[in-house]
C-alpha cells in the first residue's frame, strides 16, 4: 500500500495543563520563577496516524478569540496501553502496543490518566514496566485496562503562551506531511479550563492513618486517628522524580496544611476546619470528637496551602 501523502487526523490526542515540572524541563528555572501565580500553560500529546507523518502544527487560542495561532510545530508522542487494570500501589505491570518506547525512557515521566509516573525500568521483550507512582503534583489512582500511557517528558508540545487562571483554552492538532498540513476543519477541537497549576504547591505524599497508608485501604477502629504525611517541594524537587510513598522533601517555603473533617453519615456537613497546620502530623483526639458531636465515622481532606494557593 503506498504511504499516505495527504495529512490525516491524529489517531489519538489529548490537551492538558502543564505542571511545574513539565515547564521546568523546557524553561530555565529563573524564567519559571518570574511567572505570575495566575499564569497557566498547556501541552498536547498526539499519536501519528501514519509512519510518514512525524510532526504536527499545534493551533491554539483562548476561548472567544476569532482565530487559532499555529506557529508551534512539535513531534508526535510515544505511547502504549495497559494490558490489565492496575491499583494505586501497583508499580510493575504489562503494557502493549508500544510506539516509540525504548530503554532510554528510564528516568523519565509518563502520563496515565491524570497521574504522572516515573519510569524505573522497561523491558521491551516482556513488555513489563516498573514505575514510581504519583510523581510531581499527581496522586496514585486506579487505571483501567487499555488506558493510554504517554511519554510526556520529551514529547509534551506547548505553545509557551501564558494563559490566565480560569481561561478556557482550545487547541487543534494539525498533522503535517510533505504534501501539506491538515485543515483546521478536519481536526478535533480540544478544550481545557486552566487553573494556574504550575504555581500550586504539591499535595502531601505518603498519607497514613495510624501508620497505615490510606491507599492500601483502612479497616478496623481508629479511636483517635493520627494523620501523618510526607512533605513535597516543587522547587527543591525541580525535575527529579519523587514517588508518592517516598520520604519528605521540603516542605516548600511558606507551605502549611489545611485539614477538613466531614461526617460520613452526613457528608455535606463540615465538622471541623483546621487551617495552617505546620509539620507532618495531626491527631483527631477525643476532645475534638466530643466537640464535634462524637461522629461514628469521618472522612478527611488534607491540602497543601501556600499563602492561599492550594
Amino acid at each position: 500500500t503506498p504511504p499516505a501523502v495527504d495529512p490525516l487526523p491524529a489517531t489519538a490526542e489529548r490537551l492538558v495543563e502543564a505542571n511545574y515540572r513539565d515547564i521546568l524541563l523546557k524553561q530555565n528555572a529563573s524564567v519559571v520563577a518570574a511567572f505570575l501565580p495566575t499564569d497557566s500553560f498547556i501541552g498536547t500529546m498526539a499519536l501519528s496516524p501514519n509512519p510518514t507523518m512525524y510532526q504536527y502544527d499545534l493551533a491554539t487560542r483562548a476561548a472567544g478569540e476569532p482565530e487559532f495561532d499555529d506557529d508551534t510545530t512539535g513531534s508526535f508522542t510515544g505511547a502504549a496501553t495497559l494490558v490489565d487494570a492496575i491499583t494505586p500501589l501497583q508499580t510493575i505491570f504489562e503494557i502493549t502496543g508500544e510506539t516509540d518506547f525504548t530503554d532510554t525512557l528510564e528516568g523519565s515521566v509518563i502520563l496515565v490518566g491524570e497521574e504522572q509516573m516515573g519510569v524505573v525500568d522497561y523491558d521491551s521483550v516482556t513488555h513489563m514496566l516498573t514505575v514510581e507512582r504519583g510523581v510531581a503534583d499527581t496522586l496514585p489512582t486506579d487505571h483501567l485496562a487499555a488506558a493510554v500511557l504517554w511519554t510526556i517528558d520529551d514529547d509534551l508540545v506547548g505553545d509557551e503562551r501564558a494563559y490566565v487562571q480560569g481561561e478556557t483554552v482550545e487547541a487543534k492538532v494539525l498533522t503535517r506531511t510533505a504534501n501539506g498540513v491538515l485543515d483546521e476543519a478536519d481536526a478535533a477541537l480540544l478544550s481545557i479550563v486552566v487553573t494556574a497549576r504550575q504555581a500550586r504547591p504539591y499535595p502531601p505524599g505518603n498519607l497514613k492513618v495510624d501508620g497505615v497508608l490510606v491507599l492500601s485501604g483502612l479497616s478496623g477502629d481508629h479511636a483517635a486517628p493520627v494523620l501523618t504525611w510526607a512533605h513535597r517541594d516543587r522547587i527543591l524537587q525541580a525535575d527529579q522524580i519523587v514517588g508518592h510513598t517516598e520520604a519528605s522533601v521540603g516542605p516548600e517555603a511558606g507551605v502549611t496544611y489545611n485539614i477538613r473533617l466531614y461526617d460520613v453519615d452526613d457528608p455535606l456537613v463540615l465538622l471541623r476546619d483546621v487551617p495552617g497546620v505546620v509539620g507532618d502530623t495531626w491527631t483527631y483526639d477525643a476532645g475534638m470528637q466530643t466537640a464535634d458531636g462524637d461522629p461514628f465515622a469521618v472522612w478527611c481532606e488534607i491540602e497543601a496551602d501556600r499563602g492561599g494557593i492550594v
